[in-house]
């Protein structure tokens, strides 16, 4: 997630940030919440994985507006919007990589 939320920040210019990397971002959320909703050993490791869960929720959601904003004409306002989302995105997974270093046992 730290790694998804670089690239969404700084490491790649918003410009060549296209739909398969948005699509294998969603892949790898996909398979992370599927670990947290069904594996008994890290849900008792984490103390709330519910607030996990619909943090990365929140990301996916994002993810898939901005690749609709991506198939959508390219005016000025689409990518005014596509840029917020992608801030909207990484803000999420900040708060997600946030959760789990807060509710992790130290």
């Amino acid at each position: 997630m730290e790694n998804m939320r670089a690239v969404l920040l700084y490491e790649v210019n918003p410009h060549e940030i296209g739909i398969d990397t948005l699509q294998q971002f969603d892949h790898e959320l996909r398979s992370i919440y599927a670990r947290l909703d069904t594996n008994a050993i890290l849900k008792a490791f984490l103390r709330n994985v519910d607030v996990i869960i619909a943090a990365i929720e929140d990301a996916k959601i994002g993810i898939n507006l901005a690749i609709d904003l991506q198939n959508m004409r390219q005016t000025y306002e689409n990518r005014k919007r596509l840029y917020r989302e992608y801030k909207n995105i990484a803000n999420a997974l900040s708060y997600a990589i946030d959760c789990l270093q807060t509710f992790s046992p130290h």
